[in-house]
């Protein structure tokens, strides 16, 4: 496996890490309206989403707000990485 292969899985392991301490639900939109499952690996890797694509963050729930946070900010620090 590459490291690139590995960076990205990294990458995808910390969306869903993020995602399942909040009470809500929270996905990602992307190509063209489509949506995955952000606290499911399964999910996020069937999605096909590589770097370089654009997502947009959904989250619905009692935590929306923090979810949306604190997702956004760990994904964010891992794409530095």
């Amino acid at each position: 496996m590459s490291q690139a292969s590995l960076e990205y899985i990294f990458v995808q392991r910390v969306l869903c890490d993020a995602a399942i301490k909040f009470d809500s639900n929270i996905s990602f939109e992307y190509a063209e309206g489509k949506t995955a499952n952000a606290k499911s690996v399964i999910s996020i890797l069937a999605s096909g989403v590589k770097c370089g694509d654009e997502i947009t963050l959904i989250a619905d729930g009692s935590d929306e707000e923090e979810a949306l946070k604190t997702v956004s900010e760990k994904f964010k620090e891992a794409l530095k990485d």
